[in-house]
């Protein structure tokens, strides 16, 4: 067993931060990143927004937790179909990404 030592420390990095797919397109880690940040405050800010307007109509008309549930409820919704768009326009992008090239006709 011979230990080898790697002059090129970006070769390393380049290989973790890339995943080569099969039709030859590069996904990035960061670009995954990316991604995950976005499903995230796709599903916190109406969480948020929705919650707290919901308690605050509670301390004003005096009616506790029924329009923070309702805020939470409404928040589902919205997060659920907003990621339902997200999903379906990715989804789009791979089946393009994937489809294999057309033969010429030459």
């Amino acid at each position: 067993m011979s230990m080898e030592r790697n002059d090129n420390p970006g070769a390393e990095q380049a290989s973790v931060d890339n995943q080569q797919t099969d039709t030859g397109t590069t996904l990035s880690v960061a670009e995954a990143f990316g991604f995950a940040w976005e499903m995230g405050y796709t599903m916190a800010i109406p969480l948020i927004l929705l919650a707290l307007g919901g308690r605050m109509l509670d301390k004003w008309l005096d009616a506790s937790p029924v329009f923070l549930l309702i805020g939470i409820l409404v928040s589902i919704i919205v997060s659920s179909i907003l990621l339902g768009f997200k999903a379906t326009e990715i989804i789009g992008r791979t089946c393009q990404i994937r489809k294999p090239p057309e033969p010429n006709d030459k």
